[in-house]
């Protein structure tokens, strides 16, 4: 089982430009795990492309471990700065 994801560009990527997508797809795949019990250990980034084939971008148990860590890294910082803002 894995989650695969579409996007769409006008120009090819790489995957170091990629981050937030990778970023995503591991959060999606740590809320489904926890919330239906199963162990998906795959994603699939699928960016199509106006003139070229679609690019498809694998991410495999360690990347999504590291790509999970950098979500929650991200998600612990929004929090952190809304108990800066005013409250009403």
């Amino acid at each position: 089982m894995c989650v695969f994801d579409w996007k769409t560009a006008s120009k090819s990527k790489k995957i170091e430009w990629i981050n937030d997508y990778c970023l995503q797809v591991a959060a999606y795949i740590s809320a489904i795990n926890y919330f239906y019990g199963v162990n998906i250990k795959r994603g699939i980034i699928a960016i199509a492309l106006s003139n070229e084939a679609a690019q498809i971008f694998t991410l495999n148990v360690r990347d999504l471990a590291n790509y999970q860590q950098q979500f929650l890294i991200r998600l612990n910082e929004f929090n952190r700065s809304l108990l800066k803002l005013p409250r009403s």
